[in-house]
């Protein structure tokens, strides 16, 4: 199956190449009070994400991927937060209260999206879509977010196997493993297990279609996202591969799936974003 993407909605280029936050967090130049900032925008996407979810758990597509055990990154976040603000009442913290009363137009927007796909009376067209939202934030943490842990645990003096990290640090699939961290293969199983649902849930060549534009929807609002981080500055001259270059390939490539689809446009957003800052230190 051949799914052709026109050319002008291929928008991996000017919106994404201008996120900072990759540079801000990979080179711990990022204060800790932006950084607590950032972790306060994440849990308000996730907060949405995963009440969604769980509203639409035995949809077709949202079934196969559902996992809270290994995923539920809002209750992750909620500990982290806590943990670097050193409080057990972080929603009643000055900081997170000037937040609220002040959230950014980007993150509001993201999750106004999320919520209006995810709404009880949702048309299972809109449905689908939340498995775009879902790919992009959780495939991203199991990526390029893995080498942001590395890095923020030497910026803000935290331990690798403890507290103030726990929205890195994944479950295994595996329930007889308990709650232990999962090691590098273990995330490339989750990783594969998340995609192998997407292909196995998602045929229809229209959904196929749906699914990939809302997944470039879903990188902007991210990108637009990180441009309100104090600091921010442009992550690199060098582009993005060209649009007509992803084109090209999801054209000529008949067998691709839905999931090798999804992960091309996240690798290409990846590895000019976060992997290519992996050295940086």
């Amino acid at each position: 199956m051949s799914i052709v993407l026109r050319e002008g909605t291929v928008v991996l280029h000017d919106e994404i190449n201008s996120s900072p936050a990759a540079l801000l967090l990979t080179s711990g130049d990022l204060a800790k009070s932006e950084y607590i900032r950032f972790l306060f925008m994440l849990w308000h996407i996730y907060d949405t994400l995963e009440r969604a979810l769980f509203e639409h758990r035995e949809h077709p597509v949202i079934f196969h991927i559902y996992h809270p055990r290994v995923f539920s990154r809002a209750t992750a976040l909620s500990f982290d937060i806590c943990h670097l603000l050193d409080t057990v009442t972080w929603q009643t913290d000055p900081s997170y209260v000037a937040f609220f009363n002040d959230i950014p137009a980007p993150v509001q927007e993201y999750c106004d999206r999320i919520a209006y796909l995810g709404r009880v009376d949702a048309p299972e067209e809109d449905v689908n879509l939340l498995a775009s939202h879902a790919y992009v934030r959780y495939l991203g943490d199991l990526s390029g977010g893995q080498i942001i842990r590395k890095k923020i645990i030497k910026a803000y003096n935290l331990y690798d196997d403890g507290d103030g990290i726990a929205f890195y640090t994944f479950r295994t699939l595996d329930p007889r493993t308990g709650d232990r961290a999962a090691v590098p293969h273990e995330i490339r199983k989750i990783k594969d297990w998340f995609k192998a649902g997407l292909d196995e849930s998602v045929t229809d060549p229209a959904v196929k279609v749906a699914i990939v534009e809302e997944t470039k929807r879903g990188f902007i609002y991210n990108s637009e996202m990180f441009k309100c981080l104090d600091g921010a500055k442009s992550l690199s001259t060098e582009p993005l591969p060209k649009p007509s270059a992803l084109v090209e390939f999801l054209t000529s490539n008949t067998g691709t799936t839905i999931g090798g689809i999804v992960a091309l446009l996240l690798a290409a957003i990846l590895s000019r974003s976060i992997l290519s800052m992996a050295g940086r230190s």
